[in-house]
Formats: C-alpha cells, structure tokens, sequence
C-alpha cells in the first residue's frame, strides 16, 4: 500500500498495543516514525510490556514521493548522500543565494559543492568562519535539506521503495562505480527507469559491494542490456592474459563482479557468450572463440593486399603471383607480411609462440599439429622460425599436453622413418 509521509500511523494496522505505545512516544504519522529506528522501538515495546514479539509488525512502506521535490536532472553528481541517511540534490554553492563573505570563506577552504559542507559540524565551521557566519550557515543547512530532500538511503527495519527516478539514478551511480565509465551510464540510466518495476524492490541500504542482494536481483540488473554487455566485456578481458588459454568455471567466478557473482548468472552468461559465438567450452574449459584466418580473409572487401594475401595463403608461388599482378616478388612478399600483421589475432596464433620458438619443418608441422597448408604459410609470413629442436617441446612444460603430444608423435616418426630406411 502507498502512503503519504503525513498519514496517520492507523493505517498501517499494527498491533493495538504497539500501536498505543507508538503514540505515546509521540509517533503518530508516518514521518514521525521515520525519526526513529523501527527495531529499537520493538525491542522497547517488548521489553517494557513483558512480551516475546510484536503481533502484525512486520510492514512495507510505500511512500508517495510525489510531494518531495524530485530531481529532473540525468547527472548522477547531481546526488548526495549525507551522513543522515538521506538523499538530497548536490549542486555548486556559487549558484544559491548565500553570503558573499561566507561563500569566499568556503571557497577558499576548498568547498565549492554542497555536498562538501553538508556535513560539517559546527566546531568545524566555527574554525574558519565567525559566531554569526557559523550560525547563518547552519540555518542555510538545516532549510536545504529540508527542501532539496530527495529518498531515505537507510532506514533500519523499514522497506521503503524509493521515487522511480531516484532509485533509477542511485542504482545507476552504484553500478556506473563497479561497470561503467560515466559516460558510458546513460544507457543504463534510461534502462533502470524502464525496467523499474523489476528492479524496484532491491534493498540499496548502502553501496552495491557491502549489501546484501539476494539472487533475484543479482538476475534483474544482470538482466538490463547495458550491464549484460558490460559484463560480457568483463568476461571476455578475464582471458586476455593469455587468448588462447582455457579457463574453468572456478576461474570465472572467482575473478567475477563480486556484487552480482552468483553461479546461475554467470552459467547463464557463459552460455549466452556460447550462442553468440564469443566463447566455446571444450573438455570442461571455457575458450575464447577467435576467428579463423579464411573466414576472415575472405570476409575483407577485395583490394590488392587482400587478393595478394589469399593467393599467397592457397600456396601459389611468389613469381606466377608477381607475374600475375605486374608487381616485383618483394612487393608481393610485402603486401602479404603487411596485411598479415594488421588483422586481429586469429585462431591460427595460437601455433604463433611455438613457431617463434621451435624450428618446424612444414610437413612436421602439417603432420602433428594442423594439416592446413595455408596455416603454415601464414606463419612463416608473420613470424620468425625458431631455432629450439623440436625433441626439447616433448618435455617443455609451458606448453599444454596437446603440444607435447604432438611433438612426440613427431618424434616417433622420425624413428620410425629410420627403421625402415
């Protein structure tokens, strides 16, 4: 039920004894019961009345915010949380009606913003400003929060919704925190505001990194776009370390946006990465899905260096494509090697560090680790052959199984050939 902060605590329909102790307490309307902590009042209550609990007292307060002055602004710094609990409007102190002589003073304190001093202390207003200035500044406070009150940020005991565009703008200034650059948080903004009804119950008793956000709402902001694409971005950088790593579910997680990590979440986006092709899962590992050299070549619009790369990748040898081409074999092996190293990186690279390193022949290489040619060729463009015999990757630990294996079976044909020569 939504409630105005003038209504009669009647309303809520609590219990006859509580509700009479309230009243005595001077609690007689909804924002007389804001003034207080709601569970010290039952504790209170029971102790004072010899009772183990207070009948019909669990509410959920929803207040109409139609009468507080709501912030029209989409700038989230145009918010500040003061040390009350409370929400207020921030905004530059040059632009209210304040005191020269107090504003200069302020300024050259370094306080410019309202909520630089909104939660000064009389003490320490008194140390650079005079009795009066002090006294006059204080008053200023008092009747800015009074008309700049925007949403209780903390209430103890109560659940209260806030203002759809309070909310909207709070939530989006926590996640701009841990997501988004600012200028990046619009998007997310209008999305809060459109998806509020699903949002709208997600407690924001303080910063999204120290509450408690049960699995349904970790679902629902994980469910807005701007964050899912955020978040599809953040998973995508975990494997930057190394692209052509795989990493398990553990690793994931653990390195996950702590607010929102929550294993159905993160299985979901992983399998959604999965549909999109950004990611594949192969022997209970997670792979960055790279492109491979054809389609990616064959994607390009057709020009000189393009056509040029292709016939070089289909093995055509260099003279019949200068001749060709009418162009020098230098041009051509040029025009080949630059095209190569200005594409992303491929999925072919991930032969790129043992090419670097081992010296392979192209039918060992065809023979143990991919039986394309044009990879090969693609190799010897781009990269510097190694030198290290191929025997040492046998036992070289910082390749994965499957390269090890691949230099064995090498190996084991080596022997083999000689046997039978």
């Amino acid at each position: 039920m939504i409630f105005k902060r003038n209504d009669s605590i009647e309303k809520l329909k609590l219990d006859k004894d509580f509700e009479d102790f309230l009243v005595r307490k001077n609690i007689k309307s909804i924002k007389d019961l804001f003034e207080y902590d709601y569970n010290k009042l039952k504790e209170v209550f029971i102790s004072e009345n010899n009772k183990t609990e207070v009948n019909n007292s669990e509410i959920n307060i929803y207040i109409d915010f139609s009468e507080i002055p709501v912030l029209q602004e989409k700038d989230p710094s145009s918010l500040l949380i003061a040390s009350d609990g409370f929400c207020y409007r921030n905004f530059k102190l040059s632009t209210v009606k304040l005191n020269k002589a107090i504003l200069k003073k302020l300024n050259n304190e370094s306080y410019f913003m309202m909520v630089d001093i909104i939660d000064l202390t009389e003490v320490e207003l008194s140390s650079f400003l005079t009795g009066i200035q002090t006294k006059i500044l204080l008053e200023f406070i008092k009747q800015y929060k009074e008309d700049n009150l925007l949403f209780r940020y903390r209430i103890s005991g109560l659940s209260i919704p806030y203002s759809k565009l309070a909310f909207s703008k709070f939530l989006t200034i926590e996640l701009e925190k841990y997501l988004f650059d600012s200028y990046k948080s619009e998007d997310c903004y209008s999305e809060v505001v459109s998806n509020y009804e699903e949002l709208v119950n997600i407690d924001l008793a303080g910063p999204l990194d120290t509450i408690f956000l049960d699995d349904d709402d970790k679902m629902a902001i994980a469910s807005l776009p701007a964050v899912r694409s955020k978040l599809i971005t953040y998973v995508e950088e975990l494997f930057q370390a190394d692209v052509f790593a795989g990493l398990t579910f553990s690793d994931i997680a653990k390195d996950f946006v702590e607010f929102l990590n929550y294993d159905v979440l993160i299985r979901g986006l992983l399998n959604e990465m999965i549909s999109k092709d950004y990611l594949y899962y192969e022997d209970g590992l997670y792979y960055l899905e790279l492109p491979n050299l054809p389609y990616l070549v064959n994607g390009m619009p057709t020009d000189l260096k393009v056509v040029i790369a292709q016939s070089v990748l289909m093995g055509l040898a260099i003279e019949d494509i200068a001749f060709d081409y009418e162009i020098d074999e230098l041009e051509v092996e040029k025009l080949a090697y630059d095209f190569l190293n200005e594409i992303e990186t491929v999925y072919e690279d991930r032969y790129a560090r043992l090419f670097q390193e081992y010296y392979l022949l192209k039918s060992d290489f065809m023979y143990a680790f991919d039986d394309n040619e044009y990879v090969y060729l693609y190799l010897s463009i781009k990269y510097k052959r190694g030198h290290k015999f191929i025997s040492s990757l046998a036992t070289d630990d910082s390749y994965s199984q499957e390269f090890r294996d691949a230099a064995i079976s090498i190996i084991n044909r080596e022997i083999n050939n000689k046997f039978k020569s």
